[in-house]
């Protein structure tokens, strides 16, 4: 990407809550390097993304002789579509003359001592794979419940947008955490074998399109108004890839209402657009994949 305009590709919510600062170099040129030995005391932890499982393997490695000859302790992880992996660093005799060679070119080491390379562990993780489809099954099959599709919820998980991911991560944290509360799972498993009752699942639902619209309040949407549901209703008609209640790039939806008020919302759309719609059944539909998920994870 071009890093000079990085607000075209980062969320305005990650540049003004984190710091983030572009760098204009490969990971494998000797300014990240120089970086390095700049600031590695002061890091928490290392991510290596390249899009390339390779490139990842080879810049880690890279970083993780270094850590092990400043003794520092640092997590650095690559990150792949797929799995985050936690690098370890396994040498025999002669690979490690090697690589102590090679390392000494790029940092200027003089006093690289080959017996401190030998095989260290981060006390800071101890997990050396996790798998996106186990870390984040609920939030998978929570966006997968949002489409019509014969693609797996994995698949889906891949191509999803970073914001509707935190939105579906939110979901499922907070009612995992609503479960536990109302007394149907205990330890991240289900404690019952009947599903809610209709009372409690209107409830749970209740709960979380309160939960929705907060999340989206909180990343700095509003609700539309009914003049502008009206304008994308007939900007619709000429061109039917435009969503009616929601306009993502001026941060308005128009589900940011009262939940009593979404059945009106739904008859509005379907009057616009023709579409049959429910937004009350969608937090339903989201509470039951949820349980429907741990159910499974709890061997029920």
């Amino acid at each position: 990407p071009n890093f000079h305009t990085i607000s075209d590709f980062l969320p305005e919510q990650m540049l003004s809550n984190y710091d983030i600062r572009p760098h204009c170099d490969s990971g494998c040129t000797k300014t990240i390097h120089s970086f390095l030995k700049e600031n590695l005391g002061s890091l928490n932890y290392i991510v290596v993304c390249t899009g390339s499982d390779d490139r990842n393997k080879d810049i880690a490695s890279e970083i993780a002789l270094y850590c092990l000859h400043k003794k520092i302790h640092i997590p650095i992880y690559q990150i792949s579509r797929e799995r985050i992996i936690q690098t370890r660093v396994k040498l025999d005799s002669e690979m490690r003359r090697t690589q102590i060679q090679y390392l000494s070119s790029w940092y200027d080491l003089d006093d690289l001592d080959p017996g401190t390379l030998d095989n260290e562990k981060t006390e800071l993780f101890d997990s050396n794979l996790i798998h996106v489809e186990l870390s984040d099954s609920l939030a998978m099959h929570i966006n997968h419940s949002y489409h019509h599709t014969s693609q797996s919820a994995l698949q889906l998980w891949m191509e999803c947008p970073q914001f509707a991911r935190t939105s579906c991560r939110s979901a499922a944290d907070y009612m995992e955490a609503l479960f536990h509360a109302v007394g149907i799972a205990k330890d991240g498993k289900l404690c019952v074998s009947e599903p809610p009752t209709e009372a409690l699942l209107t409830n749970l639902a209740i709960s979380e399109h309160m939960r929705w619209c907060a999340f989206h309040f909180c990343k700095g949407y509003s609700t539309m108004t009914y003049e502008d549901i009206l304008h994308r209703a007939e900007l619709h008609r000429t061109n039917n890839r435009i969503r009616v209640m929601k306009d993502a790039e001026n941060c308005t939806h128009a589900c940011l209402i009262p939940w009593e008020e979404l059945d009106n919302l739904s008859a509005l759309e379907h009057q616009l657009t023709g579409r049959n719609v429910d937004y009350k059944r969608y937090d339903i539909d989201n509470v039951l994949t949820v349980y429907r998920v741990m159910k499974s994870l709890s061997g029920n």
